[in-house]
């Protein structure tokens, strides 16, 4: 490949000398490492999981196709102009902007996403965070002329603009160019060479310097965006991102307007940081959940196809364990809410928090086979207890299930950030005969990922407006799964295995969301999901990233939720280019 010429390397960060401040937004990013340090600074590849392309670069220095708001179901073309469906919805055809610069002033155009979208699509299997690239007939992308792109599919599939194209972790989240990543390994390609002026990108900021400590990225002289009048061009000159630490340290950051974002939160730290500071604000103001609803649930889960909770009976089990009302109001002092099933509820209420909009219809379906199964936000003990009993437990002396001398060990890993579940969980799990114990070790997550370990993570994504509900079921499908002691598992490593579910979830990829046929289907698949139970959700994720007033105004609120202040997501774009300066020095 090519290497970029010298010339039109971005300007390094040193040239632009010392920032103010006040002109810089500074934030914690709790995926990007642990206590303080980073060990994927150098790894500028959303292809290679965490922390990496996510943790902060992929809304700063790239611009998605479309961009969604997964708060409100609003969405917009973003370096693309249009797209359109044939008939049978195995071809789309889109156009692009003509005025997307890539940050070496080199046009973003038909060759690039021909390129991109083809050598996606042989990658797929090596790595995740691929979205639906195997929908793509192989070579299925093909340039129509220098500003259209016209994409094959092998099966029609009316929702795969939303699950590729946008941002909603489609794969347009990072934009590769052939100069860089032909002829490139997907798997070992991390895209830093500083030398070369990689990783190159589209939105209005380039990377300035990384270290395990911190990531800095500056603003650009021009962005495309800007130049045609298409978005504000951001006051924010200088973002600094700075791994995740003990949320004690996060805390006094906040307190003392050293950082204008901080990582993932409890309640009790967010409550504190508000008595602390007057400046401090959430998506919910200085009071209610301090957060919004996140498209992706929490879940207890387990491996499904191996060991003791392959049996689903085991499943319900530790379901009937749970009393979500006490969780949440020990886990989150009362300000979460609970969730009984994967989908959560999203459209016209401000910030999701209302059963209207697109996910009504789910729901609608959903209730009533919730409810015949008695399953609601409180423990059941006597269930519990007559399937135990029922499988041959008996309780020991330490009031443990016990059977044949063996109890039933449960040490369930969970993330740092969400650390404030592992007690209430840990002793739920107990009182009701479950040798349980919780661990936050990185360690652990590789353990979670082979199927090896219990885990508490969240699911998704659910609520999602031309996503729900294949995505979501999706997750579920046979062809996710991976051998136990593979590590390859990710975030939700259930390997739970239906035949009938997975016919079911092909069957809906084809259809339009609003399609009759497609709801009776969902009907029967979730019928199938719920009887089996492969994981436990127990929660909704409130997304709790509490901002500061002191120097950048304008966050997004119940009030106003033109995005999300998370800033993995690929929609804090819009919140950086949102945000106005305040006077403070």
């Amino acid at each position: 490949p090519t290497a970029v010429p010298e010339k039109a390397k971005p300007e390094p960060a040193a040239a632009k000398g010392d920032v103010p401040r006040n002109k810089t937004l500074i934030m914690v990013v709790s995926e990007a490492g642990s206590g303080g340090r980073n060990p994927g600074f150098e790894n500028f590849s959303m292809f290679l999981g965490w922390p990496s392309w996510h943790t902060g670069a992929s809304v700063v220095m790239n611009d998605p196709g479309i961009m969604f708001n997964v708060l409100t179901g609003f969405y917009e073309g973003w370096t693309v102009e249009s797209w359109k469906y044939n008939s049978t919805f195995d071809e789309l055809t889109m156009k692009l902007k003509e005025d997307v610069k890539w940050s070496d002033g080199k046009p973003l155009n038909a060759d690039d996403w021909v390129f991109m979208f083809n050598y996606l699509r042989d990658a797929a299997g090596k790595v995740g965070e691929l979205a639906q690239i195997d929908v793509l007939k192989e070579n299925g992308a093909s340039k129509v002329d220098d500003w259209t792109v016209k994409f094959a599919l092998k099966d029609p599939s009316p929702i795969w603009w939303n699950t590729t194209i946008s941002s909603n972790h489609g794969v347009v989240e990072q934009m590769l160019r052939e100069d860089v990543w032909g002829g490139k390994d997907i798997a070992e390609f991390s895209n830093y060479d500083p030398d070369k002026g990689w990783p190159l990108g589209t939105g209005p900021f380039v990377l300035a310097s990384t270290a395990p400590e911190q990531t800095i990225y500056d603003r650009r002289d021009s962005w495309w965006a800007s130049d045609i009048g298409f978005k504000p061009f951001p006051e924010i000159e200088r973002v600094v991102v700075l791994p995740g630490r003990e949320e004690s340290e996060g805390l006094l950051m906040l307190a003392r307007n050293e950082i204008d974002v901080s990582g993932q939160i409890s309640v009790a730290s967010v409550k504190s940081a508000i008595e602390q500071n007057p400046n401090v604000i959430t998506f919910t103001g200085r009071s209610g959940a301090y957060g919004y609803i996140d498209w992706c649930p929490y879940v207890l889960g387990f491996n499904a196809s191996d060991g003791i909770f392959a049996d689903k009976d085991m499943r319900w089990a530790v379901n009937w364990a749970i009393d979500r009302n006490k969780l949440i109001d020990v886990a989150e002092m009362g300000a979460g809410s609970p969730a009984l099933h994967p989908f959560v509820p999203k459209g016209k209420g401000r910030g999701g928090y209302s059963k209207e909009g697109w996910s009504a219809p789910f729901l609608d379906i959903l209730d009533p086979i919730v409810e015949s199964y008695g399953i609601d936000s409180s423990g059941h003990p006597d269930k519990l207890a007559k399937i135990m009993t029922d499988k041959g437990y008996s309780r020991n002396s330490d009031e443990l299930w016990e059977k044949d001398g063996e109890t039933i060990p449960f040490n369930f890993y969970l993330p740092e950030f969400w650390k404030h579940w592992g007690p209430p969980m840990a002793q739920q799990l107990r009182d009701g005969g479950f040798d349980a114990s919780f661990d936050t070790s990185p360690g652990k997550q590789e353990l979670m990922g082979a199927g090896e370990i219990p885990y508490v993570v969240c699911r998704g994504p659910s609520g999602v407006q031309g996503m729900d509900p294949w995505k979501m079921m999706d997750i579920y499908h046979t062809k996710h799964n991976l051998p136990t002691g593979d590590p390859g598992g990710g975030w939700g490593p259930d390997r739970w295995s239906n035949a009938e579910f997975d016919a079911i979830t092909d069957e809906i990829a084809m259809l339009e969301t609003t399609d009759p046929k497609m709801f009776e289907l969902f009907e029967r698949g979730m019928k199938i999901w719920i009887a089996e139970m492969p994981q436990i959700y127990f929660a909704n994720l409130h997304v709790r990233t509490p901002n500061s007033n002191k120097y950048w105004t304008g966050w997004p609120s119940l009030d106003n939720p033109y995005a999300v202040d998370l800033p993995v997501q690929m929609e804090f774009l819009k919140t950086v280019i949102h945000l106005k300066a305040t006077n403070a020095t």
